[in-house]
């Protein structure tokens, strides 16, 4: 025999031991190695976790208010320049503190210029509620926002409409310079004679 067959016959040889022997230690079981269980974490929470949005509370915008208005309890109450807002320490929607201490005045005679000016002085507006008619005839009644100047003049700022009965001129709105006036910043000194 020659050698290249010799060699060629032992490889052979070799590999059928091999696969032999391959095949029966596939039969055999290893022994079981003790691990510790690993933690995992579901792929669904480890993402929630990580891409959850933290709510933030919005910054609420701070309100500010100009020379003319006023912010009460986080409203702005806006105002014009001839028509400033005379809330102060007032509750809106409520008639001011001064408003009880002024007498009720039924006719220009009985001293409601006081009164008007006791008003002025607690910066709030006059809304005088009268008559309304010429040469002595009464053709209704209105509404009218007054102030008085330096030199004691009175002066109507805006007026309502002639109305047929006091209390329909007394239910208002009162306006002027295009808002509507707040309980709280005005006096209503009613004249009926």
């Amino acid at each position: 025999m020659s050698t290249i067959s010799r060699i060629t016959g032992t490889a052979i040889a070799a590999v059928l031991t091999l696969g032999v022997l391959a095949a029966c230690s596939s039969d055999v079981t290893p022994d079981p190695v003790a691990t510790a269980p690993a933690a995992t974490q579901s792929p669904a929470l480890e993402k929630t976790a990580e891409t959850a949005p933290v709510e933030e509370t919005p910054a609420q915008p701070e309100i500010v208010a100009d020379e003319f208005s006023q912010v009460v309890d986080g409203v702005l109450y806006q105002g014009t320049e001839k028509a400033p807002v005379r809330i102060g320490d007032d509750t809106p929607g409520s008639a001011p503190a001064i408003d009880a201490q002024i007498p009720d005045v039924t006719n220009l005679a009985s001293g409601w210029a006081d009164q008007m000016t006791q008003v002025v002085a607690s910066d709030k507006f006059v809304v005088r509620l009268t008559y309304h008619g010429t040469g002595g005839t009464r053709d209704g009644y209105n509404w009218a926002v007054i102030a008085e100047n330096a030199y004691g003049n009175v002066k109507v700022l805006e007026s309502g409409p002639v109305v047929q009965s006091i209390d329909e001129a007394a239910a208002g709105p009162f306006t002027l310079d295009g808002r509507t006036l707040d309980r709280a910043e005005y006096v209503l000194i009613v004249l009926t004679d």
